[in-house]
């Protein structure tokens, strides 16, 4: 049985602003009356800074978009998105990003430079699991069938994902470095 996805359209984002705006209240009295240790924030909860402040719990900002993804734009909610990760990581006594040091580096340490504060690579976090039969089928069937073949340690996995952009001269390079290692190959 498939479970049903929230989906939310692009053009309803500011009303989902504005209803989140109103948790600010609720929440207020809820970290006034648990104390957490650490408050993990995303973009949305610009205010949550300054009721982690007054209650004196520390602060960190959790970002879904890598280092070099930080694009604001004005909305009908009141405040644009700019001033919600300003008040946000000014706040904040850290910042946990989507990312790793092998994907972007430069620009983490770069991130971490320009807001003067720690800035924690979380890795890229993965995608739901499929199912067992999306699995077993067609070319993921083969592919799973071709590894369960394969001796325990023997093989190299490179993955770059989608948003690596890698040059020819890049893809021979690994390549030639993959065929020097000895190990059994197979391309996707």
């Amino acid at each position: 049985m498939e479970r049903p996805r929230l989906t939310f359209p692009a053009e309803k984002m500011e009303y989902l602003k504005i209803a989140y705006d109103l948790l600010k209240h609720p929440l207020k009295q809820f970290i006034a009356d648990q104390l957490p240790d650490w408050i993990i924030i995303d973009m949305m909860p610009y205010w949550m800074v300054d009721i982690a402040r007054e209650n004196k719990v520390p602060s960190i900002h959790f970002s879904i978009f890598s280092a070099a993804m930080r694009i604001y734009g004005e909305n009908a909610s009141g405040i644009t998105d700019g001033e919600r990760i300003f008040r946000i990581l000014n706040g904040c006594q850290a910042f946990a990003v989507r990312s790793c040091a092998e994907f972007e580096g430069d620009y983490l340490n770069l991130f971490e430079r320009s807001i003067g504060k720690p800035v924690i690579p979380t890795g890229v976090l993965p995608r739901e699991k499929p199912e067992r039969k999306q699995l077993t089928d067609g070319r993921w069937g083969e592919i799973f069938k071709w590894l369960d073949d394969q001796k325990p340690k023997s093989v190299v996995f490179v993955g770059f994902g989608s948003e690596c952009k890698v040059t020819k001269d890049q893809v021979y390079e690994i390549a030639h470095g993959l065929e020097l290692s000895g190990l059994p190959l197979r391309g996707h």
